[in-house]
């Protein structure tokens, strides 16, 4: 369970950047950068790409194939262990680091390319580099020559944390066997981008929208079935208390014969669905017809999140506007609490099919969730659209 026990970890290095971003104005303002139209979802008037998007990805990209083999040093400060560390610091961290998962950061697919253009119309690769130091010098190119900026997401970046820092539950199963040479990830390093940038630093509202609505999303797929098999969803603004954001990570797997869930809220009826202010107002109708009550909320991974939580009893969308980043972490989490993400155009002409995740998938175009998509984490549910 490295793997996973490493995405939950970085989905908290993500979550912190994302919190570090919104506390500080400064830096915040900085960090904004409007899509050209034909990268624009069109379901927003304005969709926005922001520096904290592509460094997030990269930062995931970079950390789960390299990983410093002294941190037992740092965990165990015995005097000679200390010793040791010190003859370390006057070497280059570089020498010093080997390969966690080879290779697999050419299978981290995600929303965002890694090309970021400044104020100043200069497009410049953004990377996670061997040291803060270097990173530092390549977000200050991006930064217009922000040096303060630069070094507060440095530091952030390649700050050392672990499992005891996640707010989630930890697991103890060491028989899940997975060849990590057969399986593809999907990232959205900060869905619902419009809040991000757009809501209230404050916890207010009935939590359809603003900071609550943020999510960090991070699916495993298997390249052989093209199902999701692992997800993460990390949710950096879950609750507000003494002026301070702190966060909440679910989790998920279900392959093979093993299931397991970061959760234990059992599953009961809620007959809510969760639908995008966009959907049609027929669909809207003949779900009210069914019994439901609906309720609108911001991104996909929120409402997908609502339903996971048992908030709702599921998300509908009949639309092709949600895609594979979107949806990969929070199916298999769906999947080991026994529920499932299928295509919505198929379910109600009694077909189900669930979402799948071809390895060969590469454009946006190519990656969206053509038919829509049902979200449930009840089979009665799907029941209700199957009849």
């Amino acid at each position: 369970m490295d793997l996973l026990e490493t995405l939950i970890v970085l989905s908290e290095k993500a979550a912190r950047i994302a919190r570090l971003i919104r506390k500080d104005e400064h830096l915040f303002g900085l960090l904004v950068e409007q899509k050209d139209q034909d990268h624009a979802n069109p379901r927003f008037f304005q969709d926005f790409k922001t520096l904290a998007d592509v460094l997030i990805q990269q930062m995931i990209k970079h950390f789960l194939e390299l990983k410093l083999i002294y941190s037992w040093i740092i965990l165990s400060p015995h005097p000679l262990q200390l010793f040791i560390l010190l003859v370390l610091s006057k070497i280059q961290e570089a020498n010093f680091r080997k390969l966690q998962f080879p290779g697999i950061a050419d299978r981290v697919r995600g929303e965002e390319n890694n090309t970021f253009c400044n104020t100043l119309g200069d497009k410049i690769t953004v990377d996670i580099k061997k040291t803060s130091e270097e990173t530092a010098d390549l977000l200050e190119n991006v930064l217009n020559g922000d040096k303060k900026a630069s070094l507060l997401l440095a530091e952030e970046v390649h700050r050392s944390i672990d499992m005891k820092d996640v707010n989630t539950k930890s697991f103890d199963d060491d028989t899940l066997e997975l060849d990590v040479n057969q399986i593809g990830i999907w990232i959205d390093p900060i869905d619902s981008t419009a809040e991000y940038i757009n809501a209230s630093s404050d916890n207010s509202g009935e939590r359809q929208s603003g900071l609550n609505c943020v999510t960090i999303l991070i699916g495993v797929y298997s390249i052989e079935s093209e199902e999701s098999i692992m997800g993460v969803i990390n949710q950096p603004f879950s609750n507000f208390e003494e002026n301070c954001w702190t966060g909440e990570c679910i989790w998920g797997v279900c392959f093979n014969s093993t299931s397991l869930s970061s959760l234990n809220i059992p599953a009961t009826r809620t007959h809510v669905a969760y639908l995008s202010s966009s959907e049609d107002e027929d669909v809207k109708l003949q779900l009210r017809n069914m019994g439901y009550t609906i309720k609108e909320a911001a991104g996909a991974g929120n409402k997908i999140l609502k339903v996971i939580k048992n908030q709702g009893d599921c998300y509908i969308l009949s639309k092709s506007t949600t895609f594979k980043w979107d949806t990969c972490g929070p199916q298999a989490i769906l999947r080991s609490l026994g529920g499932d993400i299928v295509t919505y155009t198929e379910a109600v002409c009694n077909r189900v099919i669930s979402v799948k995740y071809p390895h060969d998938v590469g454009c946006e175009k190519d990656a969206s969730n053509f038919g829509g998509l049902l979200a449930f984490r009840i089979t009665d549910v799907l029941d209700d659209f199957v009849r």
